[in-house]
């Protein structure tokens, strides 16, 4: 990991720390060539972070790798799935072009992140009552069943730090949960996940 070197030594060692957590949760789940485009996957989130970059109050890498480690943990996702949900913000918030995202990572993986982009570029502020509507428009995006899921991941990974966000999005973020991604869950057989979203 060359990259690592652009980064300050106390700072290499959380993202070293990042990724043996990450290794750990999919070594038991994935064949080689699975472990091989995660590692892909976290090199091109390194590459293409700073330090100082954060969302929602946490680093960037932390932030990505904790979704990404609870998309293998909590969903049981696939190694697409897992990666690309290790650089959707990355991409996102340094508009990176998803053709980057198909040379350094893979094909596969920039299909599923340029659905995701998509999706979140949607104004899912909806009242209860077009609710239906919106989750209808989200199924139409998503070709690929890894991108609800890894939505749902993203909404419940945000869920679970409310304390970091300002109040004013978090009734946006709890109203979203409610009435478009907890519905999904139930709809795929999520039912802890729905419940949480609910609940929260």
């Amino acid at each position: 990991m060359e990259t690592l070197k652009k980064f300050s030594k106390p700072f290499q060692k959380i993202i070293l720390s990042q990724f043996r957590g990450l290794v750990r949760n999919c070594r038991d789940e994935y064949d080689r060539d699975s472990m091989a485009l995660i590692r892909k996957s976290f090199d091109f989130l390194v590459s293409n972070s700073v330090e100082e970059q954060t969302l929602h109050g946490v680093h960037l890498l932390e932030y990505s790798t904790r979704l990404a480690r609870m998309t293998v943990k909590e969903l049981g996702l696939d190694a697409l799935g897992a990666s690309a949900a290790l650089i959707l913000h990355c991409v996102e918030l340094n508009k990176i072009q998803v053709e980057l995202v198909r040379k350094d990572v893979g094909d596969r993986t920039a299909a599923i992140v340029e659905e995701l982009l998509k999706i979140s570029n949607l104004d899912t502020t909806t009242s209860h009552g077009q609710s239906e509507n919106m989750r209808n428009l989200i199924l139409t995006l998503a070709t690929d069943f890894r991108v609800i899921l890894v939505k749902i991941a993203e909404r419940l990974n945000l869920m679970r730090q409310m304390d970091l966000i300002l109040e004013k999005e978090r009734i946006a973020l709890a109203c979203e949960a409610k009435f478009i991604y907890s519905p999904l869950a139930h709809r795929l057989g999520l039912y802890n996940i729905m419940s949480e979203m609910v609940c929260t």
